[in-house]
């Protein structure tokens, strides 16, 4: 789904919809503000929003880098804003949160940074902000011999090549 979908639901000023989803989209929006105006628009009293997207930590520097890694693997990528941010955001415009849930994804590196098609250079620039090298203690800690963190984040490490 491409993000200007969600954005360019009909903008007559009396359309009203029921509900609205977007899945996975948000971290693309240039101006997710502008996004949680125009639902709170178009959204009938008490219809539902169902939202779903990636969420960077609370800690600014894994914000930032989280940020980072993923608009060096994917430029179409524009940020990732924590839960509490959203969170105001939409508490901002009149909507009731009933639920905030979480879930942590495992990612594999190989199929992470090869749905985008990388070019070599652009893939090793992604891979050396990914891979930290003080870090292999904390993999093998754990018994993980294919594992490792990105500042706190979880990945599988890319294979050798």
């Amino acid at each position: 789904m491409c993000p200007k979908t969600v954005l360019a639901v009909d903008a007559s000023p009396e359309m009203v919809r029921t509900a609205v989803t977007c899945r996975i989209a948000a971290h693309h929006f240039p101006d997710p503000e502008a996004f949680v105006d125009e639902v709170a628009r178009i959204l009938r009293p008490g219809g539902p929003l169902a939202f779903e997207d990636n969420v960077s930590p609370d800690d600014p520097d894994l914000e930032a880098t989280l940020n980072r890694l993923e608009k060096l693997r994917d430029p179409t990528h524009v940020h990732s804003h924590r839960t509490g941010t959203w969170v105001g955001w939409l508490e901002a415009r009149g909507f009731d949160l009933e639920e905030v849930v979480h879930f942590k994804k495992r990612l594999d590196f190989s199929h992470w940074i090869e749905a985008q098609s990388l070019e070599a250079d652009r893939r090793a620039d992604v891979t050396g902000v990914a891979v930290d090298p003080d870090d292999e203690d904390a993999a093998s800690e754990r018994g993980d011999d294919r594992a490792y963190h990105v500042d706190g984040l979880e990945a599988d490490r890319p294979d050798e090549r």
